[in-house]
């Protein structure tokens, strides 16, 4: 079992190391890490999740699509806003 976890950490290890690497060749990976609160794992996620960015007219639609718009509970005119749905793509 020691032999094994430490082959899954090397593993791991290259992965991190891919992922690292692909992630500083890539200019809009670069872009989005400037973001505060999105790292590199988080900036490759979403350059390689979303095919054409220009398919999303504002930054509400795109958080519409990953998931996190508040629900809402519409009744004769009065918008009421509720929590995070949360129900967009669970690995972004």
């Amino acid at each position: 079992m020691g032999n094994q976890l430490r082959a899954l950490k090397a593993q791991i290890l290259e992965f991190d190391r891919r992922i690292i690497a692909w992630h500083r060749s890539n200019a809009t990976s670069k872009r989005l890490d400037a973001i505060p609160g999105v790292g590199p794992a988080l900036a490759t996620a979403l350059v390689a999740s979303i095919a054409d960015p220009k398919a999303f007219r504002s930054g509400r639609d795109f958080s519409a699509w990953v998931g996190l718009v508040p629900k809402q509970n519409s009744s004769g005119g009065k918008d009421k806003l509720g929590s995070i749905s949360k129900q967009g793509d669970r690995y972004l």
